[in-house]
């Protein structure tokens, strides 16, 4: 009996075959490079999942052609992702390092919500966000720090979740963490959307069933925080934690240590207001959430309308 309960348990906490079938690549070619997105999942039948993807985006992207204004370039990758079928809980939490540390479900790269200077990249990469709320890394990875939302519909008051019924293109389910634990839209099972402070340190919960899923959020850390399962050794993930807390006062970009300059300032082409903060860029309403669809049938993608940085085509 008590093998058919951990049995239980552990299934509880793999992606399931909705979710697996989920990670799919929509028809789109990339303006960078002219090609097409591509990711799929394979099951070893030893207890791994392989992730494999070009990590090219399936939506709109940045014309980023490695200047200091547009920095790095958009390339194909060979990405190769091991994650565990069935994660477990550890006994305690482990930091997510720089680089990749989550598969969305179009196949690009999640990465921590940190910059390279430990500063909040939300706010501190704020103008290198394209159309479609990503950029590409120094090694030309494009990739996600926040939520985004090119790939999901916000329905209010509905579930993040699988529903075949959903009359929305995208069911809530965004990506994978490379712990194995799956990555949900902002709802919460019973249709409120979630705040950071709604989840635990790593930004997840337990659902009702016992199993456990990180979610998107609008506020830091977007994604996740930490990791509370355990990656595969073998992952594909870059070891060793180089941020674990946002820097107090971010010097990133000052030069010899001090502030760095103001930024120019820039307009939203919507409302004519200036774009101050991560929170005006996303237009967010005034308890710090996301705007959320009240009719399904008029729920459109929500672009980076005043993104400064010039679609590929």
């Amino acid at each position: 009996m008590l093998f058919y309960l951990l049995l239980l348990i552990a299934s509880s906490h793999a992606l399931t075959p909705d979710e697996i079938q989920s990670f799919q690549a929509r028809p789109y070619v990339e303006g960078n490079t002219g090609v097409q997105g591509t990711v799929s999942i394979i099951d070893n039948g030893q207890g791994v999942l392989t992730i494999k993807s070009n990590g090219i985006p399936d939506h709109p992207t940045g014309a980023f052609d490695g200047s200091r204004a547009y920095p790095n370039y958009i390339q194909p990758q060979n990405n190769i992702f091991k994650i565990p079928k069935s994660p477990s809980i550890a006994a305690s939490s482990t930091c997510a390092p720089m680089g990749t540390i989550g598969v969305a479900i179009n196949g690009v790269s999640i990465f921590n919500p940190y910059s390279m200077g430990c500063c909040n990249a939300g706010e501190e990469e704020l103008n290198l966000f394209d159309y479609c709320w990503g950029h590409p890394a120094p090694g030309n990875i494009y990739h996600y720090h926040i939520g985004s939302s090119c790939n999901y519909q916000l329905e209010c008051g509905v579930p993040s979740g699988i529903d075949k019924n959903s009359m929305l293109s995208n069911r809530g389910d965004v990506g994978v963490a490379l712990d194995g634990f799956p990555i949900y839209g902002p709802n919460d099972e019973d249709g409120t959307q979630l705040m950071s402070q709604d989840l635990d340190e790593c930004h997840g919960k337990f659902a009702s069933d016992g199993s456990y899923r990180y979610h998107i959020t609008a506020d830091f850390p977007f994604y996740i925080g930490c990791f509370r399962g355990t990656p595969l050794s073998n992952s594909g993930m870059v070891n060793g934690c180089q941020c674990e807390e946002v820097v107090e006062v971010c010097t990133e970009f000052g030069g010899g240590g001090g502030p760095p300059p103001p930024p120019r300032p820039r307009f939203s082409s919507s409302s004519g207001k200036e774009i101050k903060n991560l929170s005006d860029l996303l237009k967010l309403t005034n308890d710090g959430k996301f705007e959320c669809c009240v009719d399904p049938t008029d729920c459109d993608y929500v672009y980076n309308v005043d993104t400064g940085i010039p679609n590929s085509g």
